[in-house]
């Protein structure tokens, strides 16, 4: 087991147990005085529009203060200031039209910031804050490549701040106890998981290629600062298909359904299952673009035997199959649905619906006891299998609970009230999607991105050197160049 696996598994362990009998055991940290009972957290937002305003406005809910926002889209920036002043009795937060700009001038005014951005911005926006000593929430996914998880990762660490990525499924009561159904071993060992998706939802593969082609020679949108939406990117002429959403589907400044969706579909069987550094990974896909992700993919991780913490329990080796694309666009046909022929050999009925798409997202784990299966995208509930065995609600099935579960609220507004409990109560750990566990998380998604680059043969995989030992292609896409002008604050050597 990795150093960094033990950490993960030990926080979970710890944390969990604590609740269970009664008392808050949290590993150490070194975070900042904790704040008076009376003092509001003040936040500032990175990212104005569509999510990002979402999640500035939980920090409203929870009856804390937003004192500034950034965006690139000037008219996004002023539409935040407004519904903020609408909550908070006139008072606007100061806008800008670059983070760098608003840390620069109003750093000693601001707790902790929300990072809501394109994926290629995720890191060197949640970066300069956390160096200055903010607290951190980042939506998923994390970054945009498998370097920056780690640099957020150690960066968040060394600054003791507390933070949280905006898997929100990772608040969800339901997972959680999935989670504990999983571990505590009701369906045995797991040697065998598929994760599926319908995304994309927007143009990839030859669709995107098309549309990019199409968009050349057209004008910034008026009110953007298209400087800055580049960022660390490499500068190049605006195209017309750069807009909001369908960034997405380009590498420089996505992630693909693999980076958009598997931090919420496969984080109950990554948190359940303790998953660790890969072996290896493949990847089979329609075509390689060179502007964007493929229309659908397949990616095998294959993961080695590693022990739970809290039980001491060795775990055997598992290969976890991942699926993505979209229905209506005919890019998942039925013949490929390996995780339907999976669920038959359990229960036939469950084999016969997925077949037929009953459920365009989920995870399946095969056990050696029973199954357990999870439509939807947030773990958002659970069906054990097969029936005859476990009848009735999963619950009656479930061991008795010992992680935290929340009292309403909404998915959303828990995943940020445990991130703002855990900045107000100076404890990291009470934020369970904080950066120990979630970029890591992230860095080993973005492992199937990197396949799908480079498909073919099984990329090996070297996860403490974050480089693979038989791909040489593969190890160029761990990170790339940052545009001058633009620096993470801390460097690693790898």
């Amino acid at each position: 087991m990795s150093r960094l696996s033990k950490k993960i598994t030990r926080r979970r362990f710890v944390y969990g147990s604590a609740l269970a009998t009664g008392g808050l055991v949290l590993l150490p940290n070194l975070s900042r005085s904790v704040l008076g009972a009376n003092d509001k957290i003040r936040v500032a937002g990175i990212g104005c529009g569509g999510k990002g305003q979402s999640d500035i406005m939980k920090c409203i809910n929870a009856g804390e203060e937003v004192v500034a926002g950034a965006d690139i889209d000037s008219g996004r920036a002023a539409s935040l200031a407004n519904d903020v002043a609408k909550a908070r009795d006139g008072r606007k937060p100061t806008v800008y039209d670059d983070f760098r700009v608003m840390l620069d001038k109003q750093h000693k005014e601001i707790d902790a910031v929300t990072v809501s951005t394109p994926d290629h911005f995720h890191a060197i926006a949640a970066a300069t804050a956390i160096a200055l000593g903010k607290h951190a929430y980042v939506q998923k996914p994390l970054t945009h490549t498998v370097y920056e998880a780690r640099i957020l990762r150690k960066l968040a660490a060394d600054k003791g701040v507390c933070t949280q990525m905006g898997n929100q499924g990772t608040s969800r009561d339901s997972l959680r106890t999935g989670v504990e159904i999983i571990q505590e071993g009701i369906i045995g060992d797991v040697k065998e998981v598929h994760v599926w998706s319908n995304r994309p939802v927007w143009p990839q593969g030859a669709e995107m290629t098309k549309k990019f082609e199409e968009g050349k020679g057209a004008k910034a949108p008026g009110g953007w600062n298209y400087d800055v939406w580049i960022g660390p990117q490499s500068m190049r002429p605006f195209n017309g298909a750069y807009g909001h959403f369908i960034w997405r589907g380009f590498w420089d400044f996505g992630t693909g359904a693999l980076g958009d969706m598997a931090c919420h579909t496969m984080n109950l069987p990554f948190w359940a299952l303790s998953l660790e550094y890969p072996t290896s990974v493949q990847a089979t896909v329609p075509a390689v673009y060179e502007v964007t992700p493929p229309e659908w993919s397949r990616i095998v991780y294959e993961f080695p035997a590693r022990k739970v913490v809290k039980t001491g329990k060795e775990l055997p080796a598992v290969t976890l199959h991942w699926y993505d694309g979209n229905t209506r666009q005919g890019h998942l046909p039925d013949s490929e649905k390996q995780y339907a022929d999976a669920a038959a050999k359990v229960d036939a009925k469950l084999g016969a619906e997925l077949k037929k798409a009953k459920s365009n997202s989920g995870s399946l784990f095969i056990g050696t006891k029973g199954a357990l299966y999870s439509p939807g995208d947030y773990g958002d509930a659970i069906v054990l299998l097969p029936a005859e065995k476990f009848p009735g609600d999963y619950k009656k099935h479930a061991p008795k609970p010992w992680l935290p579960r929340h009292k309403g609220g909404g998915d959303d507004q828990n995943q940020t009230n445990e991130w703002l409990a855990a900045i107000r109560e100076n404890k990291p750990d009470l934020a369970m999607s904080n950066f120990e566990y979630s970029a890591y998380f992230t860095e080993i998604i973005l492992l199937g991105n990197l396949a799908m680059r480079v498909p073919g043969d099984a990329i090996k995989w070297d996860g403490p050197k974050m480089r693979s030992p038989n791909s040489k292609a593969a190890n160029g896409f761990v990170h790339h160049e940052y545009r001058k002008g633009w620096k993470l604050p801390i460097e690693l050597n790898v």
